[in-house]
């Protein structure tokens, strides 16, 4: 039994092919160490895969994964993440969806699904508690349609065969990832997990969807202070410029800095609807009316592609303020991406929405340009760059608690466990370094096959990137060192 509370201390590995159900192991260290989430997903994938599997396999495993704080109700926590060999790239690939899938799959009872194999036939995966179940998506009408369609389907029928209203998640594919398209995605309502090319995985495994219930319950460790942290919490992104006005305001893609977006933020087009995923009160998905159908505008991570490298964007976010660090050098960008990256990647582990680490900034250096402490920020933080070299080599010196960060004392009180921003960091480093290790050991595998992949060509040898991989300790070409991961604690096997 597991000493945190949160976790359902429980994770289903699940044979499509045989049907066979067993328990995953994951420790209490495994839990300290990655938390959940994608740095989860990137582990178990670490313990079954050795970068000689394909994309379209049965060798390939998919992990849905949560994270301590989904269903605690902890300000924007219902995230979950999928994590599989993509088809697009042939290399690992993850992503952080939104929507109830992953509250359900708690409910169930579990922290993650592993799934191995391939269905022997069209199928959708039927979970409630401990039974697994595939039923024939061909015969009950759910292979072959869109994800709203597809999705509405299966709802009726569990209704019909539980002679109620059943409350379930459901994460599944459209057509494009039935036919192996590489940018298939997979979907959870009106929420997706991006072009990633999982849902290519999904069709060829023939698995349309999985839809999960239970009547499981998450218990957090103080009850009382958890409520009363939430509702603090909740009041603080509600207030501060960045998660209660521009992200409600003008959307996701309002991160990315995208030239609409650089000018004061008045010319984004209007949304009719802002909405929010489960328990989050920041409301950043905008949708519009398109021919008589509501549809969800672009998120970060599309228009990140679309847009720019993700690795120059939070230093885009602080020159949108007028900042600078050294004046843009290249060490400097790359400390801070360094950072930022890690603690988002922490959050997400954490099964929260990485929008909420903005909110660390003080909201005054937003709102009042001419205030003390803006003025003495702008001023000092051109020299911050040895300062960030530092906190990146040493998180454990920002072990004391910051009022701007929260996260820290909500996993005090609804999980139990010890953590600080320091802690957090080295987390995120953690997940970050082992994800980028999996997807190297892919990427080499594809070059040996005299094939080019993406994420090689994204990684070109240019002086941020040079800086960045300097930064990080990897490889020249990018590549973490098996003597890297095990000075951050990883190892292979059960821990």
């Amino acid at each position: 039994m597991s000493k945190y509370s949160g976790y359902m201390d429980k994770v289903a590995k699940f044979d499509l092919t045989t049907g066979k159900l067993e328990d995953y192991p994951w420790s209490d260290k495994e839990k300290e160490l990655y938390l959940g989430g994608k740095a989860m997903a990137a582990k178990i994938l670490y313990d079954h895969l050795t970068g000689k599997e394909e994309a379209l396999s049965e060798e390939n495993v998919i992990v849905i994964s949560t994270g301590p704080l989904t269903g605690t109700g902890a300000p924007s926590s219902g995230r979950f993440n999928i994590s599989a060999i993509s088809a697009k790239t042939g290399t690992v690939a993850s992503a952080n969806c939104g929507g109830t899938f992953g509250y359900y799959l708690k409910r169930a009872g579990y922290d993650a699904l592993v799934l191995t194999g391939k269905c022997p036939e069209h199928s959708w995966l039927e979970i409630y508690n401990d039974t697994f179940t595939l039923r024939n998506a061909d015969n009950e009408d759910v292979w072959g349609k869109r994800p709203a369609d597809a999705e509405q389907q299966m709802r009726d029928l569990l209704d019909r065969d539980y002679g109620c209203r059943v409350k379930c998640g459901i994460v599944g594919i459209g057509t494009a990832g039935e036919e192996l398209g590489e940018n298939a995605g997979v979907f959870s309502r009106d929420r997706a997990e991006g072009s990633s090319g999982i849902g290519a995985v999904f069709g060829w495994k023939n698995l349309k969807a999985v839809a999960v219930s239970g009547n499981k319950h998450v218990v957090v460790s103080n009850a009382k202070k958890t409520t009363a942290w939430n509702k603090k919490w909740v009041s603080y992104l509600r207030e501060h410029p960045i998660t209660g006005e521009q992200l409600p305001k003008l959307g996701a893609l309002s991160i990315v800095g995208t030239p609409a977006l650089t000018d004061g933020g008045n010319t984004a087009p209007a949304a009719e609807t802002a909405k929010g995923c489960l328990s989050c009160p920041i409301k950043c998905v905008h949708a519009v009316e398109i021919n008589d159908d509501e549809s969800n505008v672009p998120e970060k991570e599309p228009l990140a592609l679309l847009c720019g490298d993700e690795l120059s964007g939070f230093p885009a976010f602080l020159d949108n303020l007028g900042m600078r660090i050294d004046g843009g050098s290249p060490k400097a960008k790359a400390d801070l991406s360094m950072l930022m990256e890690d603690l988002f990647e922490a959050i997400e582990a954490t099964g929260q929405c990485p929008f909420t680490g903005y909110a660390i900034f003080p909201a005054v250096l937003f709102t009042d340009p001419k205030s003390p402490i803006t003025v003495s920020f702008n001023k000092k933080v051109a020299k911050l760059g040895p300062v960030l070299s530092i906190l990146n080599k040493h998180p454990g010196l920002l072990f004391f608690p910051l009022s701007v960060f929260h996260h820290d004392r909500e996993m005090k009180f609804a999980v139990g466990m010890k953590m600080n921003l320091g802690k957090y960091l080295r987390c995120g480093e953690r997940g970050y370094a082992l994800e980028r290790y999996m997807t190297t050991l892919f990427a080499a595998q594809t070059e040996n096959d005299g094939e080019t992949t993406e994420v090689e060509a994204k990684d070109g040898a240019d002086k941020l990137k040079k800086a960045y991989f300097a930064v990080r300790g990897w490889s020249k070409d990018g590549v973490p060192s098996e003597g890297a991961l095990k000075k951050l604690g990883i190892m292979k096997g059960n821990q």
